[in-house]
């Protein structure tokens, strides 16, 4: 248990840090990130952070970043940029700085804010280490705060911190003489589970390859004027589809601010839907809100996944209508045992290649539909098979058979569809490149000739 000094030391310290979370306080210079998924329910987070402490500041820490306080970190390691390991706070004394610092952001609003029991209570429940109260005590604090503004600058800074206080942790770096007014790197690794927020009906819809829902990452970055960037990789059976970074104004409406200027720009490079590339980039800089995240979208790869699982299928249901089409030659006593061990061999052989994908945890997670569709394909031919079987010893009539063997390459096809419709947007990207590839010759020769001309 700390005694009264040490707790002391880490209330002034909450207190010399505020004008560190202003936002003209440029002392943080850049912050990278970079998230790789790990397993489809955990993310690993790699965090570096460039930044000079202000020769005057009289504290021995500074908040460097945000930590969310749920769901738990794990594998958490904190480390300066000669890889030495950095001390960390207890979660009470984090709990004795973070609140002291929201107290002194309070009072820049009004003095009189810190008389109020139920201020008084906000900011604890704000700062607690848990989970949260689901909002309450953010909600009571901004009741008591909205009347200054939109025109107080302070109270609209107080409020967007606490709303980010409400669901992360400060990380603070204890700092000597020698950093002060010199360059400093500071990096730090976690790793999170992320929550599946998703019902049946759309992860049902995900396992096909109809939809696929964002997973929102918090942008946990201090500093509302440094540079930021995001880098996602994704595991080597997905690619990155989008990131979609959203910003939130916790103190005003936009109508309360119609004229503000943007004051910050996001870029995202484009991403092709056609490339394998499983790494995505964001970069941002200028100010902006301190409440932000990005919805990180990934897709299971076309080319190792869907692809060959659509190959597949196709290729069954080929066969399926080939043997429909023949199927009073193969009805003969001389063609049965070959046409048993083609529509027996080849669709198994298939199977077992596309179930192989299934060790992989993302592959089961996101394209779970799209292989039991595939491996379902496998099971017509089979059934094909025994219903020839049938009609060899005389129990089944060959007319039964053409109808049997019609339905079940139908039924082949209807599962190619299945597996198409999710890649509609594919499927006409390749068609209007295929178009203007075809188009091509014909333009410069329509040009040539005008030329001529």
């Amino acid at each position: 248990m700390e005694g009264h000094e040490k707790k002391g030391e880490l209330r002034s310290d909450g207190r010399l840090a505020v004008d560190l979370v202003k936002p003209r306080a440029r002392w943080v210079h850049r912050r990278v990130q970079k998230l790789t998924k790990t397993a489809p329910e955990y993310e690993k987070s790699q965090v570096t952070v460039d930044f000079t402490v202000p020769p005057d500041f009289a504290g021995s820490k500074v908040p460097i970043s945000f930590l969310p306080k749920w769901p738990p970190l794990t594998e958490f390691d904190f480390k300066d940029e000669a890889g030495r390991p950095i001390p960390l706070l207890t979660g009470r004394q984090n709990q004795v700085v973070d609140r002291a610092l929201l107290r002194e952001l309070v009072g820049s609003v009004d003095p009189g804010l810190l008389d109020c029991a139920a201020v008084k209570d906000a900011i604890k429940g704000v700062t607690s280490r848990g989970p949260g109260d689901d909002g309450v005590a953010l909600e009571i604090l901004a009741d008591h705060l909205t009347p200054f503004m939109p025109n107080d600058a302070a109270a609209e800074l107080t409020l967007e911190m606490a709303a980010v206080m409400d669901g992360s942790s400060l990380l603070w770096v204890p700092i000597g003489d020698e950093q002060r007014g010199h360059r400093t790197v500071c990096s730090f690794n976690y790793t999170t589970k992320s929550d599946e927020a998703l019902g049946w009906g759309r992860r049902a819809l995900r396992s096909l390859g109809w939809y696929q829902a964002p997973e929102y990452v918090p942008l946990l970055h201090m500093g509302k004027a440094a540079n930021f960037h995001l880098t996602v990789h994704a595991p080597s059976t997905m690619k990155v589809a989008e990131l979609d970074p959203q910003y939130y104004e916790v103190t005003a409406s936009p109508e309360d601010k119609p004229n503000a200027p943007l004051g910050f720009t996001s870029f995202t490079p484009p991403i092709n839907d056609g490339s394998r590339d499983s790494i995505g980039q964001l970069y941002v800089s200028g100010t902006r809100p301190l409440v932000a995240d990005v919805g990180v979208r990934l897709m299971i790869s076309r080319g190792r996944v869907i692809g060959p699982a659509i190959a597949a299928t196709t290729l069954i249901a080929c066969l399926t209508t080939a043997c429909a089409m023949a199927h009073k030659t193969l009805v003969e006593p001389d063609a049965v045992e070959a046409t048993v061990t083609v529509l027996t061999v080849i669709p198994a052989l298939i199977s077992i290649l596309l179930a192989s994908q299934l060790r992989d945890a993302f592959v089961r997670r996101n394209a779970l539909g799209i292989q039991l569709i595939s491996m379902a394909s496998g099971l017509v031919p089979l059934v094909m098979a025994l219903t020839l079987i049938r009609c060899a010893f005389g129990e089944d009539d060959p007319v039964a058979l053409g109808t049997a063997w019609n339905v079940s390459a139908g039924i082949s096809w209807l599962l190619v569809l299945l597996l198409l419709v999710g890649q509609h947007r594919e499927i006409k990207r390749c068609a209007q490149a295929a178009l203007g590839a075809i188009r091509t010759p014909f333009r410069l020769f329509s040009s040539g000739r005008r030329k001529t001309d």
